[in-house]
């Protein structure tokens, strides 16, 4: 196919060469320590170019790359100002206890990005600005092999950009943003809230508590008043929020010298309190060729970012806890009166809600300031013989240092209660405090304090020459890496309402802590790649890596990869004028893992202050003693995952349409986990992780993509992707008690062994109702409860089967709902489908772009409903707005919902009765942009 080409006719013959749109065939793809072209790559690897994401208006690489990706699942990255992007290729698994890791190798202009404990690390990648990145690579089977044992779960290789020759060039590109709420869920109104917890409170409901208990019940005043006043404690805290990015990229040189520099700027702050997150990147280098064949390179790059969240320890440190619980914190309640914070009703624990303030919080300055910088330089040495055309060595050295610093302030504070008004006192329009109690967050002044180190140098020796039909290409290198960090942490406890952040506001006991971590890697490298006429392709790729995580008889691991492809659409008797490009491939590939914690080899020690033994008198002090760790394994080693990938690349009428069809099965074995179904109670400690597990993982990818032109002005395209995985697990840390159980994880089966739970009859409406399924199915209790205590406004389940018998099998329905009635409500739990669909149009300068996700298959439930325990604390706490049709006899005949003071036989089994759908569909961006 070829592209749109205008030219003014006049006398005599034209001349007019056309621009082929198979152009991006030949385009070089950055693979594994080198380049290759698009057309003879073997393996299921994914590109992302520049120009896809560079004008997008968003804080880190990690979210801009969602949903574009075949084969890549994103999540996270836009909750909260500054968080971080997770990816994960094809869904990995991991069984491993100590050190699993589900994240993807990252490369950044060829240095390894790896935290000091070995693990990979996507804080540099998360951190870069788009506009700074040339492209992306993806590398999704045996192809990662070429980075060892950390890419067992793929590999992603980052390539930011370079000067080329030419005048100086400047380009800016900016965007801002505000940010907010789409669409809120639903809470009930002060009104509906008060009749809600009548309904549970009442006679007809619970039928346990006294009616003449005022405080349990709102009055019909009370009601009215609510209809017409209300407070929002989320309303009250909500605010609209910006986000803002500006870049600079300036490049140019000569065919001796290029240089390119970059710096961006990102900022964003929060909807709720002072959230704020800011970032400034820079990255300058330049390339320049010393003598005929001899060329060096630098480049220097930064990133350094600040920081402001939430410091909030109350129920949890979970991040979206102020949000949740200013949304639940009940209508009827002030935030404050006449100055003074008001403590929602509720049972007084620190976990509590009615432990929680936001605007005390945000007052005190119950923050976490945190400032974090990266910077890093990397230089190289390259030599072309002259004697061998071809014949390249490369020398390169990079170096990434890192540092941060993180405050905390959590203090104590009063929350007041008051005397109120209305028949049943509910109403807050009083003024005289009743009584007053302080409430602890954390209550200390932290600082954390870290630094990180980086360093990796590579030899390398490549290869490349052509013959006839031939092309042959080789690579060998050695790579050596290191990685260090520490960091210190100290607190004072008891900050003064007043503090300034510092000790010098604080007056409790300080503590303090230390930690230091170092690890190193040495790897021996090699690729050979050869293809004939461009039909026949094959590729073979190794790499040797040493961890001394095992013993040093066990240091080596050793990773391959084979791969092969024919181009059918290149072959002479090939002609079609329907199919442009048609080519199959395979591939197979050996890779492991290390994901275990060091020394497990040898036996580990840890000391305990004041346990070890005493000496002199009676009241003498203990000595420093030692704690005996896991039983040690000294045969642990390598895990081994065989990876396995058909590939098919297709391109029909002229090249605007695509498709590519990937089938993977990857097989693990010696997988390292710890077996502690196996290890008897009465042994009284842990063992070490062994190489046993092994699990088959495999899956389906497909891509469609149409791109065209309309005149020379108009483009147009859509590109959609789609996928699926699963694994079975076939040995692992099984348990033979469990497993006696269908509903707990068994051999042979998927990880996701789907939704197990209760089949859902009905909802007891009257008394009635009750009886007649106690004589239809022989009931005698429900989750523990008598018959005699079952009410109007439960649900109630399917008697399936009795209690397991010494067989194995099941005995007959017994009339009593336990957990031996539980079946399958649905065959997958999570959505093991993929969706992700890109729209594109431009015209002129203009272009618009959307990017839409989709998932399904999976299981989904009203799981908020778990926050209603068989508490009646929790039952204070508004909730959403379907909870305002609570089924009851006489206040409420037409009610849908059970009764939520039931919990432990509505609410906390799962059923049918909880279901909605898993379907999902969203856009995840959506950009309108103009080129000048």
């Amino acid at each position: 196919g070829y592209g749109v080409v205008e030219t003014k006719a006049g006398p005599g013959t034209l001349s007019i060469q056309m621009e082929s749109l198979t152009s991006d065939l030949n385009e070089v793809i950055v693979v594994g320590y080198g380049n290759q072209k698009k057309a003879h790559l073997t393996g299921a690897v994914e590109t992302i170019k520049a120009k896809e994401i560079e004008d997008l208006p968003v804080g880190n690489l990690g979210v801009a790359l969602a949903g574009r990706v075949l084969g890549v699942n994103v999540s996270g990255g836009t909750s909260r100002p500054g968080s971080a992007a997770t990816l994960t290729i094809r869904n990995p698994l991991s069984l491993a206890k100590d050190g699993g890791n589900n994240s993807p190798l990252i490369v950044i202009d060829g240095v390894i990005q790896v935290t000091s404990q070995g693990g990979n690390d996507m804080t540099l990648f998360n951190s870069l600005d788009p506009s700074e990145v040339e492209g992306v690579t993806f590398l999704k089977d045996g192809a990662a092999a070429i980075y060892g044992s950390r890419a067992s779960n793929g590999a992603i290789i980052v390539t930011t950009k370079r000067g080329s020759s030419g005048k100086p060039r400047i380009s800016y590109s900016g965007s801002v943003a505000t940010n907010n709420e789409a669409y809120r869920t639903k809470m009930m109104s002060p009104s509906e809230l008060a009749k809600y917890i009548n309904i549970i409170n009442g006679p007809n409901g619970a039928n346990v508590l006294d009616p003449n208990d005022r405080t349990r019940f709102f009055s019909q005043d009370e009601i009215a008043h609510f209809s017409a006043n209300g407070y929002d404690w989320l309303n009250e805290a909500w605010h609209s929020s910006y986000n803002t990015r500006h870049a600079i990229n300036v490049s140019g040189g000569s065919d001796k010298a290029t240089y390119f520099a970059n710096v961006s700027y990102y900022a964003q702050n929060g909807n709720l309190g002072k959230l704020d997150y800011s970032k400034w990147t820079y990255r300058a280098g330049s390339d320049v060729t010393v003598a005929t064949g001899f060329k060096v390179g630098l480049q220097v790059a930064g990133v350094y970012t600040s920081s402001l969240e939430m410091n909030s320890k109350i129920g949890g440190e979970n991040a979206e806890n102020d949000y949740r619980n200013l949304l639940r914190t009940p209508g009827y309640v002030p935030p404050y009166i006449n100055g003074r914070p008001v403590r929602p009703p509720g049972g007084s624990g620190a976990s509590n809600l009615s432990a929680y303030h936001f605007f005390e919080l945000d007052r005190l300055g119950n923050y976490m300031d945190k400032d974090d910088n990266i910077s890093s330089v990397n230089l190289y040495a390259e030599y072309e013989a002259p004697f061998l055309k071809g014949l390249k060595a490369r020398v390169t050295y990079a170096r990434n240092s890192g540092s941060g610093h993180d405050a905390r302030i959590g203090s104590r504070y009063m929350l007041y209660r008051f005397n109120q008004l209305g028949q049943n006192q509910h109403i807050y329009d009083g003024a005289t405090v009743r009584d007053s109690a302080f409430y602890t967050n954390d209550n200390a002044v932290r600082f954390f304090n870290k630094s990180s180190k980086l360093e990796q140098t590579n030899f390398t020796l490549s290869y490349n020459t052509s013959w006839g039909k031939h092309t042959v290409g080789g690579l060998f290198s050695v790579e050596r890496s290191e990685t260090e960090s520490s960091q210190e942490d100290i607190s004072k406890e008891n900050p003064s309402v007043f503090t300034n952040g510092q000790f010098n506001t604080a007056f409790g006991a300080i503590d303090g802590r230390t930690f230091a971590y170092e690890s190193g890697n040495l790897g021996y490298i090699g690729r050979v790649n050869y293809a004939y006429s461009g039909k026949y392709l094959a590729e073979f790729l190794f790499r040797s890596d040493a961890s001394n995580k095992f013993a040093p008889e066990n240091y080596w691991g050793k990773f391959y990869s084979l791969s092969a492809g024919w181009v059918i659409s290149a072959e002479d008797w090939f002609k079609s004028s329907t199919v442009n490009f048609l080519k199959i491939r395979y591939s197979i590939g050996m890779l492991g893992k290390d994901d275990t914690r060091p020394w497990q080899w040898r036996q580990r020690f840890t000391f305990q202050n004041g346990k070890g033994g005493q000496f002199g008198a009676d009241n003498a002090p203990a000595e420093i003693g030692m704690k005996m760790e896991v039983s040690p394994n000294p045969d642990v080693t390598w895990s081994d995952d065989l990876k396995q990938n058909i590939g098919i690349d297709a391109r029909f009428l002229r090249n605007r349409l695509s498709t590519t069809v990937e089938l993977f099965y990857n097989k693990g074995t010696n997988l390292l986990i710890e077996r502690t179904g196996i290890v008897p109670i009465t042994v009284g400690g842990s063992i070490a992780s062994q190489n046993y597990g092994a699990v088959n993982f495999f899956g389906t990818e497909l891509s469609l993509g149409w791109e065209d032109n309309i005149g020379k002005d108009f483009t147009y395209g859509i590109s959609a992707r789609l996928s699926w995985n699963d694994n079975k697990v076939l040995q692992g840390n099984f348990n033979a008690f469990d497993t006696r159980f269908p509903w707990n994880a068994q051999p042979n089966q998927s990880t996701d062994i789907g939704k197990w739970g209760f089949d859902y009859l009905g909802m007891f409406r009257t008394q009635g109702d009750i009886d007649a399924y106690v004589a239809k199915y022989n009931i005698t209790s429900v989750f523990g409860t008598p018959t005699a205590q079952l009410r109007p406004g439960m649900l109630y389940y399917r008697d399936v089967r009795g209690q397991i018998q010494p067989d194995g099998s099941f005995a007959a329905p017994d009339g009593i709902i336990d957990v031996n009635d539980q079946i399958q409500l649905s065959k997958r739990a999570s959505a093991h489908w993929g969706l992700g669909t890109t729209l594109r149009a431009g015209y002129k300068g203009l272009s618009f772009e959307a990017v839409i996700v989709g998932s399904w298959g999976g299981w989904s439930e009203i799981d908020a409903r778990n926050a209603l325990e068989r508490n009646i604390d929790n039952l204070y706490q508004n909730g959403p707005k379907y909870w305002n049709n609570i089924y009851d006899p006489t206040l409420n005949p037409e009610g849908t919902m059970p009764n939520p003071f039931f919990g432990d036989i509505s609410l906390a089994p799962t059923s049918t009765f909880w279901r909605n759908s898993s379907f999902r569909l969203r856009i995840r961006n959506a950009n309108l942009n103009y080129s000048i």
